[in-house]
């Protein structure tokens, strides 16, 4: 058999060797590196172990880190008491509001009324009789209307009297406890009517008037009408007013019931202002009635110097006529226009 015989080459060989011992040196380096770096640190560490066991250094250290530590604690006591007061004077406004809104005495007052009443004295009840009998009882002592009379007002129950509402013993008059605007009510009315159709009389007697509040508006203390019953017309035509002083604040209306022809009219004002207007017009018509007489004895005066001065008897009678004329003339264009429509012309 033959066998092969491996041979290296003298140039590979040392190659080899030469990579080897490179090696080694390298890694020799690295833990002669690594080594110094220990040392170095160990050096530090005990450079820096030996200064803080310095006694000085050390209680230094300690006194600062308890002066820092108590600073802290009592930072932190100053805060829990804050809010620790914070907290109460909250608490305390709270209740306070909730004891004003509630009302506990009266609360407390009503409740134990109530629970007099409303529990029965059996705790059992054999029949549905004891039934009815308690709930007879119950309604009779508590669901009543406060008595008027009896000196106090039971607010919103009770109120100041207007008209045929309220309770004027115990709330007074409500025109003596607000400032109430007085109101003057006018009406025109005429049934008259053709013949043939529904008389003028079966018109009037059908037909009334009252003063209501406005549908949908509220008025204070009550919302049914002024007057208990419907005011009725006296007469086929005509005009009449009333003035009314305890009408509460609100929105009214005049209302004219079974009026099925229109037959009437009416209004309402403030009665101030109705006083007002009328002074005016007073004033107004008495200032015209004196320049209306002024120029009415200017014109006589000039009508007798004209007389006087040229005394023809042809003439007077025609200076009669011209002043009676004039009179007439001064009178008519400015005093009876005033009437007419029963005001002041715009």
């Amino acid at each position: 058999m033959f066998r092969g015989v491996s041979r290296r080459h003298p140039n590979a060989t040392s190659s080899a060797v030469l990579e080897e011992e490179e090696a080694a040196d390298a890694h020799a380096t690295i833990s002669a590196e690594e080594e110094g770096g220990r040392e170095i640190a160990a050096q530090n560490e005990q450079h820096h172990q030996g200064e803080v066991q310095r006694p000085e250094t050390y209680h230094a250290h300690q006194v600062v880190r308890e002066l820092y530590t108590r600073y802290l604690k009592q930072q932190e006591r100053y805060r829990g008491y804050r809010n620790l007061f914070v907290f109460l004077g909250f608490m305390a406004l709270f209740m306070a509001i909730l004891f004003t809104q509630r009302q506990a005495n009266a609360s407390f007052q009503v409740h134990r009324t109530l629970s007099d009443v409303l529990v029965p004295e059996d705790d059992v009840m054999g029949n549905v009789n004891q039934l009815h009998r308690w709930l007879r009882g119950v309604f009779q002592n508590v669901w009543v209307d406060p008595p008027c009379g009896d000196g106090v007002c039971d607010d919103p129950y009770e109120f100041p009297e207007y008209s045929r509402f309220g309770c004027r013993a115990d709330c007074g008059l409500l025109k003596e406890i607000q400032n109430l605007t007085q109101v003057r009510i006018s009406i025109q009315h005429d049934f008259s009517h053709p013949s043939s159709s529904i008389p003028a009389a079966e018109l009037m007697q059908q037909t009334s008037w009252n003063l209501c509040p406005t549908v949908g508006t509220d008025v204070a203390f009550s919302r049914g009408c002024y007057y208990a019953q419907d005011k009725t017309f006296n007469s086929l035509s005509g005009t009449f007013s009333e003035v009314l002083d305890d009408v509460p604040d609100g929105s009214w209306n005049l209302i004219m019931r079974r009026d099925i022809f229109r037959k009437t009219s009416g209004s309402i004002m403030d009665y101030s202002k109705v006083l007002s207007v009328s002074y005016y017009y007073r004033v107004y018509v008495a200032a015209v009635t004196a320049m209306a007489e002024q120029n009415t004895e200017i014109l006589m005066l000039e009508a007798a110097r004209d007389f006087i001065g040229n005394p023809n008897e042809n003439s007077n009678s025609n200076r009669r006529s011209m002043l009676s004329s004039h009179m007439a003339e001064d009178y008519t264009p400015e005093v009876f226009p005033l009437l007419e429509g029963g005001g002041l012309k715009a």
